[in-house]
This record gives C-alpha cells, sequence and structure tokens, in this order.
C-alpha cells in the first residue's frame, strides 16, 4: 500500500473519532450555551410561571471583566525569559513586539473576548496562529496615460490589468490591481464546532491528531492553490448528508459550491525513518491538497477548570447550571402561588349558577357584579401564601453558586449589608472568591503564553526582513530573524485580578525601602526605574515612559554634553583664578614701576652728564683767557685749526 493512502486511512480514520467525541461535547455545549442565554428548560407548563433564572449569565459576566481586564491594563502578564545570555537583549522587545501583533495586527480584544466566553461557558475555548503569506490586493485606476506608461505597467510584476479603454485623444483609461506581497501573522478564535481533537489527547500540545474543521467555498480552495480543473474531484457537503447545504448547492458550479475543508495535524512516521514527526494535510474528502512536515500545529486552548489528562475540563456553566434549574423552579413556584393567591379560584354551586354567572366570573372589573341564581352560594377558595420560605432557598442556592465560582457581591462590588461587617471579614470573603478566579485567570495566562510562544516562532521563521513598528510611543526597528525561538516565557499573575489597589500598595512601600538601599549602594537606578514602570501600569496611566525617562535614556542624553557642574569646586576655581589674576596685576605694577625708577635714574644721570660737560667747557674756556690775555685769540672748543 502506497504512504499516500495508508495516511488517508489513518486521517479518515482519526477523523470520524474526533466527529464522535465532537458530538458528545458539543451536546453538553449547546446545553450550557441554552442557560446562558435563558432559554426555557424544557419543562414549562402552560398557564403557569417560565420564568428562568440567569446564574449562567450572571457569573460568566461577572468574571469576564476582570479576566479581559487583565491583559488590557498594561500589565504584561506574558514575558518572554532568556534562554541564554544572547538573549538578553531581545527578551524584551520580543514581548512587545508579540504584544503589538496581538492587539494591532490583530483583533486582539475580540480574540480574547471570544475565547474567554467561550471556555467559561463550552469549557474550552480554542485559538490559532498561523503565518499569513497570501499577497494583499489593491484596486487602482489610471486615466491619461501615455503608450510608454501603459507598457511600464504591463510590464509590472503583480499587476494585472482588469480594465482599459483607449481615449480619443490617444491616452488610456486604465483600472488594475495589485498584489502586494506583505506576509502577517494572523490570530483568531475558533468555533468549537470546528475544532477536532483525539479523545484520548491528554494535553492539546501532545494530541496525535487536531483539526480545523471548516466549510470553504471552490473559489477558496482555489485560491489556496488548488487547480479549478480538479475540483470536480472533491466532495462537496451536498454529498455529506447535509439537507441544508443540499439544497444550497443545487445547481451552483464547482466554485461556488460549499466544501468541507480539513486542516490536520497529526503525529506519524510518513517517511519510513523510525521516527515520528507532526505533519499538515490540508485535504477535501480523499483529495489531499497538501502535506508538508511542521514543527507544531498552530492552535492554543483555554480551559477555565482543568481535568487531569483531559483536554476538555468543566466550565464555570457547569457549576451553576443545575443551581439554575432549581432557582427556576422555586421562583416559578412562588410566582404561581402568589398568582393563586391574589387571584384564587371560586367554588361555585350547581344550584347557584344562572346565565350570565360563570362569565361574570371570568370577568375581573373591580366592582363588577356577579349574577347568581342564589344569594351566598360563591365563595373563593383561598390559597394560603406559603412561597415566601423559597426566600431562604433561594438565599441558599445563591450562596452555593458564590462558593462553587468564587463571584461573590464583595469581588464585584459592596453590597448594602457590607458596612455592618468587620472589613477583616470582607477582605476574608474577597480573598476566598478571588482565589477560584485567580486559577482561571492563570489558566487563561498560561494560554495565552503559548499563544505568544507560537507567534515568536512564526515571526522568527517567516519574517525575512526589517520591520519598523510604534512600541512605547516610539517607532522601533524589528528583525527577529536573529532572535532565538526556543526563548522560554514566564506568567505575571500574582496576587490576582481583583488586587492592583494591594500591588500599588505593596509597591510604594517598595520604594520607600529603595530609597533606603540607594544611599546603602544596595539599589540601582535600574531597579527604581523597574518599580516606578510597574507603578504606572498598575494605575493605568499609560506607558512608563510618558512620566520617566530610563536609565538607558539619561545615559544617551548625557553623550555630548558638557560634565555635571559641581558648584563648591567652581567656587574654589574661581576664587583661585581671582587670586591668580591678583597676583599677576601685583606683578605687573612692580615691574611698571621698576621700569619707571630705572628709566628715571638713567634720565637723572644724563643730566647730570650734560651739565657737567658744560661746567667742564665753562672751566675750560676760564683758564685760555687767563692765560693768555686779550691779544691772544679765543679757542674756539670743536672748531678746527688754522
Amino acid at each position: 500500500m502506497r504512504a499516500e493512502q495508508k495516511l488517508l486511512r489513518m486521517l479518515e480514520s482519526q477523523e470520524a473519532a474526533a466527529v464522535n467525541y465532537q458530538a458528545s461535547t458539543s451536546k453538553a455545549q449547546d446545553k450550557a450555551n441554552d442557560y446562558y442565554f435563558g432559554k426555557p428548560l424544557g419543562n414549562e407548563q402552560a398557564d403557569m410561571s417560565q420564568h428562568v433564572t440567569r446564574d449562567v449569565a450572571i457569573t460568566v459576566d461577572a468574571i469576564t471583566p476582570d479576566l479581559i481586564k487583565l491583559f488590557l491594563s498594561g500589565d504584561r502578564v506574558v514575558e518572554f525569559e532568556p534562554s541564554t545570555q544572547e538573549d538578553e537583549d531581545f527578551a524584551d522587545l520580543a514581548t512587545d513586539y508579540c504584544n503589538s501583533i496581538f492587539f494591532k495586527d490583530n483583533d486582539g480584544f475580540t480574540v480574547l473576548l471570544d475565547l474567554v466566553k467561550t471556555g467559561l461557558i463550552e469549557k474550552i475555548g480554542v485559538g490559532k496562529v498561523y503565518w499569513d503569506g497570501s499577497p494583499r490586493r489593491k484596486r487602482h485606476q489610471f486615466s491619461g496615460l501615455t503608450e510608454d506608461q501603459l507598457i511600464m505597467l504591463n510590464e509590472e510584476k503583480n499587476v494585472e490589468i482588469i480594465e482599459h479603454t483607449a481615449e480619443e485623444d490617444g491616452t488610456h483609461k486604465i483600472t488594475i490591481i495589485r498584489s502586494i506581497a506583505q506576509g502577517r501573522v494572523r490570530i483568531e478564535s475558533l468555533p468549537n464546532k470546528e475544532f477536532l481533537i483525539s479523545e484520548a489527547a491528554k494535553t492539546l500540545s501532545s494530541a496525535e491528531y487536531v483539526a480545523h474543521k471548516v466549510k470553504k467555498k471552490g473559489s477558496e480552495i482555489v485560491a489556496m492553490g488548488f487547480k479549478k480543473s480538479d475540483l470536480d474531484k472533491l466532495t462537496d457537503i451536498d454529498n455529506v448528508d447535509d439537507t441544508d447545504e443540499d439544497a444550497a448547492n443545487e445547481g451552483l458550479d464547482a466554485l461556488h459550491k460549499s466544501y468541507w475543508l480539513l486542516e490536520e495535524y497529526v503525529l506519524t512516521d510518513y517517511d519510513n525513518d523510525g521516527i515520528t514527526e507532526t505533519r499538515k494535510i490540508t485535504r477535501v474528502g480523499k483529495e489531499i491538497i497538501e502535506n508538508i512536515e511542521v514543527d507544531e500545529h498552530p492552535f492554543f486552548d483555554f480551559c477555565p477548570n482543568r481535568t487531569p489528562h483531559k483536554v476538555i475540563g468543566q466550565s464555570v456553566a457547569d457549576a451553576a447550571m443545575d443551581i439554575q434549574y432549581t432557582k427556576s423552579t422555586l421562583v416559578r413556584q412562588t410566582h404561581d402561588n402568589l398568582y393563586m393567591s391574589n387571584r384564587p379560584r371560586t367554588e361555585v354551586p350547581e344550584h347557584a349558577i344562572a346565565e350570565n354567572t360563570i362569565s361574570d366570573l371570568l370577568t375581573m372589573v373591580p366592582g363588577g357584579i356577579v349574577r347568581t341564581k342564589n344569594a351566598g352560594g360563591i365563595s373563593p377558595l383561598a390559597v394560603p401564601f406559603t412561597a415566601g420560605h423559597s426566600f431562604e432557598m433561594l438565599g441558599y442556592w445563591d450562596e452555593e453558586r458564590q462558593n462553587r465560582t468564587g463571584v461573590t457581591p464583595y469581588n464585584q462590588g459592596l453590597d448594602a449589608d457590607s458596612l455592618n461587617k468587620t472589613a477583616r471579614g470582607i477582605q476574608m470573603i474577597q480573598d476566598k472568591g478571588m482565589g477560584k478566579i485567580d486559577l482561571i485567570a492563570r489558566n487563561l495566562a498560561s494560554a495565552m503564553g503559548v499563544c505568544f510562544k507560537k507567534v515568536l516562532r512564526l515571526v522568527v521563521q517567516h519574517q525575512n526582513q526589517e520591520r519598523t513598528v510604534r512600541l512605547k510611543g516610539e517607532w522601533t526597528p524589528i528583525d527577529p530573524r536573529f532572535w532565538n525561538a526556543q526563548m522560554g516565557f514566564q506568567i505575571n499573575v500574582g496576587l490576582g485580578t481583583g488586587d492592583k489597589g494591594k500591588r500599588i500598595d505593596a509597591r510604594l512601600m517598595l520604594m520607600d525601602i529603595q530609597r533606603e538601599g540607594k544611599a546603602e549602594g544596595i539599589v540601582g537606578y535600574g531597579e527604581i526605574y523597574n518599580n516606578i514602570k510597574g507603578l504606572v501600569r498598575d494605575v493605568e496611566l499609560g506607558e512608563v515612559g510618558q512620566y520617566f525617562m530610563s536609565p538607558e535614556d539619561v545615559e544617551k542624553a548625557k553623550e555630548g554634553q558638557p560634565e555635571p557642574v559641581d558648584p563648591e569646586v567652581e567656587a574654589q576655581k574661581a576664587e583661585l583664578e581671582l587670586k591668580t589674576q591678583e597676583m599677576q596685576m601685583k606683578n605687573q605694577l612692580e615691574q611698571a614701576k621698576i621700569e619707571s625708577n630705572a628709566a628715571l635714574k638713567r634720565e637723572q644721570m644724563e643730566i647730570e652728564a650734560q651739565l657737567k660737560r658744560e661746567q667742564m667747557m665753562i672751566e675750560a674756556r676760564l683758564k685760555i683767557m687767563q692765560g693768555k690775555g686779550d691779544d691772544v685769540s679765543p679757542v674756539q672748543m670743536g672748531g678746527e685749526v688754522g
């Protein structure tokens, strides 16, 4: 037997077993939905109260906001942890990027809401994470194009001209569809009726067979890569014992008919190497469209109350349905008793009945008359009001529901009697109830951790170029090709969804301790910043970057900036500079004084020398005159002889 035929037989057998298992669980899921929407219980009696209490809806709708708020309040419920030292730089960025993919690239809120409500009502909620590599098609219209421009568009790859009109002026008007390759991670929640799993599976991750079974049009299957000419080979829905689909498909061509498309993930040794691998098989009936080996299946699940060694456990609805049935019965009996007490039946003896007696009795008019043959013959059949005791039972079942589910008036808002109870007593009641909801919250966080890990694996494997996204208020380039797809994750669901006030108080107290620790040198700016970041998230005031700079940003801001100035050091420098200037001025004055005295002495010496020369000349002339007499010609000093 060929390997593909053997594989097909195994798949059909696994599918049949999974469909039978799904059918058995679907009955319980349909019943839970009927209780949630308050549909009739099936035991109603004509002319009697048919009231249905809404205990399942009250419980589910009370828990849902807390679980959703857990992920929308800014808390990083799921964080990636570095597996190696090289992962340190990527773990935090990977956490932010996966959050962005979940809430921005996809409608994360709707996915989360559907997953939570489906799990709380139907025992399990299933999500799917996959890489969508199909191109995005956009329609464009152009007019006034020249012949060259038309040729350029026609030669452009990924462009299809669907309309073309040649204008009288020689230009062209065209309509095109441009295909833009833009792979993205897609995340969606699945209806349980589309999800198949083997009954023997203990966990979703270890299941030998899981599948997504969904109706698809022939045109959608062709878009997936299947040849249009081969559609006739496929078994459409009208041949699968479905009367409604048979009527819908009658007279349609293959492109418009509906088919059951199976995307199956099975553990098998298809290549006969002695090692089982996970294979993805896409098929319609006996026709296999795709058969490839993959690392893992794309599904993740949320079960509120897990049952050991079973994928499908217990829902919150399971804990409240029998209570809703009992309370509905009690309320109906209370209503019926009250109706009969207010409008009792009437005893009418036959001898008192006249022609209009019965008609008058059935016509309830205040002050109306009842015509009889004999006076005093009619008397009401008094019905005692005993339904008052039902209120005690209703209170008992309300308390029982609170004990089972953890949903009490104290963790939903204080009731009227709360002020008469001690604060400690109320806190104990709250803690007891929140313990059950905390467990559900942790199961949800674990499911989201699996989802994020699958997202991480997909972007590492398939995102082949850098992408710029807005994270924490800044545009950040993301290139996950160098990330470790095997990074683990941690779940940050500590005190519980209802204890955010406790966390805020604890963070403020820790901040005081950190101040003392910083003075002792055992706490740095990074540790204080982490606490502040958590505090901003807890008080739901947006991102910490709106109010504080991170230590890294502070260091970046310091780059290229002058060193911080110490006022005391600057004062000392100024004083020293002033003293230096005083000494320089003093030295300059001294030097000027010395130079001035020297010049004065030189000038004085020159004057004295001049005076001495003149005195010598006078003395010389006097001596000459005294020695020669008047007949001697006077000697001319400095003149020539002759």
